[in-house]
């Protein structure tokens, strides 16, 4: 580990995908650190001796120096051999720049719009200077010879990896025998699909693909987890040096789960850095998540960024490509979704909208039909049938379903591909002003389709659909601004135009929005953290965390399945899983029961403590223990609820050694947020002396601030003054009552009566 921070000392995009990549992994101090970013040569090596030997003399010295320079060359050239210089992915190496090389054009790592092919919901593609920074380098045809090659082990390997996944998270490999054509967990798009929509034009919301991932393929059937089978199949394929087995083991070694002894951070990071290191995106985020934080490794934005930066890249590629997208759905389980009505109550609202559709009510049918063509809420796509609800509605003059026919003759969808037809549709809805016909009409007059290329029509029509809020006209217009089409080059406009379709979602917005906070330029100074967070934002709409395939295992009540999933996105730094996770484990749902795992048993029944995971003899603390870190790291992503719960576990001592002062310092932290609960809690402390100094006064204090944030806090704060009042008049008038009633006046007796006892021995014993 030595031997990688120096070798690479000497070449600063080496040195950055090294130390964005390591996780920690190299020994390094923070000034070393900086030395790399500005590529001095030695940096790591500055104080390796800062002392001379007395009559060395000049001589010396340049002996010294000599044998330091021929050591030094020999690293360099032994640099294959010990860091693994081939490891390092070109998304690490070409996202350092953004960071650190400011010589570039703002736009170069820029997602644009591609005036040739889009996706028909809006998102497109540029072949221009606006170009998103490719993660993969193009491969020599001699690597595609080796890998032709490799093949057959390929697939062998893959069965093998899926086979121990299974095991792992309790399914079977039912339907796996296509999961070469995912990477990482995401289906790719086919070749063919894209190459089909030759003339396509955006619809206004993104659509929801037939296809699944193959983490979900794999978890689909039933069962339960097998973690000692499961970690004997992930270690061998490990040392065979499987990506993915390494990534899983690193998520596993990191939360624990499955692992006879629970928490291993050092093998955790280990596992996760040679995966990341080959391009896994659940490792990269998991890393990310670590380096932003701070959890086993330096806290450091930029290291986090390089990590980050090459999985938001692919969920932006994705979204340029042709073809609908499958949407990432956060479910956060409540106790309301413990059954199955939510799902119930969906279906009935479906099929009220049908019957309604179908009575002749054009808004029920402008719905349907939405539903229809993108296939939502349990209604399999048919654009045939969406056409069909679309067309009855537009005949009663319904705008929406008016924009939405332009749209699908411009992709083609149902009907055969129409671009005059499209522009008839869109300039009927756009003389009411509807703002999706108005980006359908922009967007055609900027790619030329249907109509003549005219870049000041397109502008007009844009500014008149993102004056009304529509997402992609705003992401469209603000890529105009930043290239300069139809209008004055101006990046602080693209920069606010960005941030606003950003903030409903537009995820290729949020990527150039991360861009341009890392370079700067547009009237403000480079902000990695801010980026960061946007970052982390667009990665996490990609698959590969499974959240749709722990719900529904959750619903199917496979607990320990449904925790499997939701444990694994949690250490990718994914908030909603962190509070699921925590849910389930409060709940005891999904521990591995007593006596499923032989060497677990064999280790309690030797005296050993159970991991958290594992239901012996009761095991509560440790399941309490980790809920209580998974809410200490939703806390720290804004969760209130999660912040909440963390004061109440060390208030109650759930979980954790009962710490009063723990519990007013995180009460604290929520009540600068503005939270009514904690200013409560707080007075309640207060006013009992319970971490805090016993203070009337001050308890009504925060009492009255809990009521002026939350209206709703008036009645509780009514009921809590009353009773300060009278326990308050009762201490005074009958104090022994007062002891009787109220255990804080109890306790605070006690401890007074204690004190005076341990202050007149210690008088006596200086008598």
């Amino acid at each position: 580990r030595f031997l990688c921070v120096i070798s690479f000392a000497g070449r600063k995009d080496s040195s950055m995908a090294l130390l964005g990549g390591t996780g920690g992994m190299c020994p390094s101090s923070s000034s070393s650190f900086s030395s790399f970013r500005s590529g001095r040569s030695g940096g790591g090596m500055r104080r390796t001796r800062t002392r001379s030997r007395r009559g060395c003399g000049f001589l010396g010295g340049i002996g010294w120096c000599g044998i330091s320079v021929v050591l030094f060359s020999c690293l360099l050239i032994m640099n294959d051999v010990f860091c693994f210089s081939g490891s390092s992915s070109s998304g690490f190496q070409a996202h350092a720049n953004l960071v650190e090389d400011d010589s570039d054009s703002t736009q170069d790592d820029l997602v644009g719009a591609n005036t040739n092919k889009a996706r028909h919901d809006g998102s497109s593609k540029t072949s221009d200077s606006i170009s998103g920074v490719s993660g993969v380098s193009e491969s020599s045809s001699s690597t595609r010879s080796f890998a032709s090659s490799q093949s057959h082990f390929q697939n062998s390997e893959d069965e093998s990896f899926l086979h121990a996944e299974a095991l792992y998270y309790g399914g079977s490999l039912m339907g796996m025998r296509h999961s070469a054509d995912s990477v990482d967990g995401e289906t790719t798009k086919s070749s063919s699909s894209a190459a089909a929509t030759t003339t396509p034009t955006p619809t206004p919301t993104p659509t929801t693909p037939t296809h699944k991932s193959s983490s979900e393929s794999v978890i689909s059937s039933s069962g339960v987890p097998d973690f000692m089978a499961a970690r004997h199949a992930l270690a061998l394929l490990s040392q065979q040096g499987s990506t993915r087995a390494q990534a899983l083991l690193g998520l596993a070694h990191a939360s624990g789960l499955g692992m006879p002894y629970g928490v291993d951070n050092a093998r955790a990071l280990l596992h996760l850095y040679f995966a990341a290191s080959n391009g896994d995106i659940q490792a990269s985020m998991a890393l990310a998540h670590r380096h932003s934080l701070g959890l086993g490794v330096p806290r450091s934005c930029q290291a986090a960024v390089l990590y980050l930066a090459p999985v938001a890249e692919r969920v932006a590629e994705r979204e340029r490509l042709p073809g609908p997208n499958q949407a990432v759905e956060k479910v956060r389980l409540s106790v309301t979704t413990d059954s199955s009505s939510s799902a119930a109550r969906e279906l009935d609202v479906v099929q009220y909208y049908q019957y309604s559709a179908d009575m002749g009510n054009s808004d029920a049918q402008t719905a349907m039909g939405q539903l229809f063509n993108f296939g939502m809420r349990g209604i399999e796509q048919d654009h045939s049938r969406a056409l069909h609800y679309f067309q009855r509605a537009a005949a009663q003059g319904d705008n929406d379903a008016l924009a939405h026919l332009g749209h699908m003759y411009a992709n083609g969808l149902g009907v055969e591909q129409d671009n005059a037809t499209a522009v008839e549709y869109f300039e009927k809805a756009a003389a009411n002003g509807h703002p999706n016909a108005e980006y359908g009409l922009g967007y055609l007059h900027l790619a030329g389709h249907g109509v003549a290329k005219d870049y000041a029509k397109a502008v007009t029509y844009f500014k008149a659909a993102a004056d009304q809020s529509h997402v992609e006209a705003q992401f469209h217009l603000g890529v105009m601004a930043l290239k300069g089409w139809g209008m004055k080059q101006d990046v602080s406009k693209a920069y606010a135009l960005f941030h606003a379709a950003g903030t409903s979602g537009h995820v290729l917005s949020l990527y150039n929005l991360a861009m341009l906070q890392l370079r700067g330029g547009h009237g403000t100074s480079p902000n990695c953290r801010s980026a960061l967070g946007v970052l982390k934002n667009v990665a996490e709409r990609g698959q590969w965390a499974s959240l749709s395939a722990a719900h529904k295992a959750f619903s199917n009540k496979a607990y320990g399945r449904a925790l499997t999933l939701y444990v694994r996105a949690a250490e990718m730094g994914i908030e909603v899983a962190e509070s699921n996770v925590a849910y389930m484990l409060t709940k005891g749902l999904g521990l591995a029961p007593d006596g499923s795992d032989a060497e677990v048993a064999e280790l309690v029944a030797n005296g050993g403590v159970a991991p958290w995971w594992y239901a012996a003899n009761g095991n509560a603390t440790g399941a309490l223990g980790y809920a209580l870190r998974m809410r200490q790291r939703a806390a720290t992503q804004g969760n209130l609820a999660a912040m909440m719960a963390v004061g109440d576990a060390f208030y109650y001592g759930r979980g954790v050694t009962r710490d009063w002062a723990q519990a007013v310092a995180v009460y604290r932290h929520a009540s600068h947020l503005r939270n009514a609960q904690a200013f409560f809690n707080l007075g309640s402390m207060q006013e009992r002396g319970e971490g805090l100094p016993r203070d009337l006064h001050l308890a009504k204090r925060f009492y009255d601030q809990a009521k002026s944030t939350n209206t709703e806090a008036a009645v509780p704060v009514m009921v809590a003054l009353a009773a300060m009042r009278v326990c308050a008049w009762m201490e005074k008038s009958v104090p022994w009552l007062a002891r009787l009633l109220f255990p804080h006046v109890r306790r605070l007796h006690e401890a007074e009566m204690r004190a005076k006892a341990a202050s007149s021995s210690s008088l006596e014993n200086v008598e």
